[in-house]
């Protein structure tokens, strides 16, 4: 028994690390400009651990052409001011 509750509370503990680390932090850095947009880096998706450079979990998204529903991402690693 005391096996069982260790081990559930090992698999608690690992699951609160775990979606811990899907919200997103403070921002390290800005967007380029006021065209884009700072958001939750992109997830699911081929190559979405590279747009998150800084680990921050944000990135700036830019629809282009406006209205197409077509997203250019990039870390957001302007300095802030």
């Amino acid at each position: 028994m005391k096996r069982l509750i260790t081990g559930l509370g090992a698999v608690a503990v690992a699951a609160g690390v775990w979606a811990g680390g899907a919200h997103a932090a403070v921002p390290v850095g800005g967007c380029p400009t006021d065209a884009w947009e700072l958001r939750a880096s992109p997830s699911h998706s081929i190559g979405s651990k590279a747009v998150d450079l800084n680990g921050d979990g944000l990135s700036c998204w830019l629809e282009a052409p406006a209205g197409s529903n077509l997203f250019t991402t990039q870390d957001n690693v302007v300095p802030v001011r």
